[in-house]
């Protein structure tokens, strides 16, 4: 009896144990609408396109990660901010990649929350458009108020106007667990909104707006049924997507390695031909991407 017991503990201890090493943890149950008065998305949720993309069709191709479904959109995309340093874009485009979502800027995490670019911003833009990487980028929020969203939009297309920005213009807000955060305590209902007036800012300048979330966020925290029009990027390291919605782009590791860049880097995937356009925000549509 004693040592059924010993054995019993000892499993549970292992079960424990295995349970905290999972990268994309079940979500949280979701808040009941009657007490928020604000439904997020949830799972199951009838009035979000569902997850149809074939589990099996996803490979590992030279160290990248392929979608191989039949007709299916699949290309090869890298995320870089100004931690992965200096990069040789030119060897980045050999490797095989063919977009790049460069982070364009930031809100710091104090009370003041400044806005600030990205220190290689520019030298990564000109470097992936020169190489021939189709380029699109992204903005680290901590926005507290739809105002601030609005703020850090109007930022962002600033900086973007002289490049040829092809790829989607993206909005990322993320929990900070392990730091205090201006953000800390915000209201699910406050991000939803955050969501939806940096995406329609970037949608009135012509550009593609998309949102960023890993599955937790997209199920508790940001209701993704009020997003009509705006493209989904989910993070998830796993080797297929597990997640009930349709998305545009998957992040699928950040622990990549490409010639070119030092270090790590986010690898992506995107399931979207986005068209070719000529320079600017304005530029009429050439053709559908290779």
């Amino acid at each position: 009896m004693k040592t059924r017991r010993i054995r019993a503990a000892v499993l549970t201890l292992l079960c424990l144990a295995l349970a905290g090493c999972r990268k994309d943890p079940e979500p949280t149950p979701e808040p009941s609408p009657v007490e928020t008065g604000y439904r997020a998305t949830g799972r199951g949720n009838p009035n979000v396109p569902p997850n149809e993309y074939d589990l099996e069709s996803f490979v590992s191709v030279g160290g990248f990660t392929i979608y191989t479904a039949g007709g299916a959109a699949s290309h090869i995309g890298v995320d870089v901010s100004a931690y992965q340093g200096e990069i040789d874009w030119v060897q980045v485009k050999e490797a095989g990649v063919e977009f790049a979502m460069v982070r364009a800027g930031f809100r710091g995490y104090g009370a003041a929350g400044p806005i600030r670019q990205d220190d290689l911003f520019q030298a990564n833009m000109e470097g992936a458009l020169a190489a021939g990487l189709r380029v699109g980028v992204y903005f680290f929020s901590q926005a507290v108020s739809e105002e601030e969203a609005a703020e850090e939009a109007a930022a962002v297309l600033e900086w973007i106007a002289p490049y040829d920005v092809t790829y989607p213009v993206v909005f990322d807000w993320e929990s900070i667990p392990h730091a205090a955060a201006r953000t800390d305590g915000v209201e699910p209902e406050t991000v939803t909104n955050c969501v939806k007036t940096f995406c329609a800012a970037v949608e009135e300048a012509g550009h593609i707006p998309m949102v960023y979330f890993n599955r937790n966020h997209g199920y508790d925290v940001i209701n993704l049924e009020q997003l009509s029009g705006c493209g989904f990027w989910l993070a998830g390291y796993n080797p297929a997507p597990s997640f009930d919605y349709s998305f545009d782009m998957w992040q699928y590791s950040c622990t990549g390695s490409v010639a070119g860049i030092a270090g790590d880097v986010d690898l992506n995937l995107c399931f979207v031909d986005y068209p070719v356009r000529g320079p600017g925000a304005g530029g009429e549509d050439e053709g559908e991407a290779a």
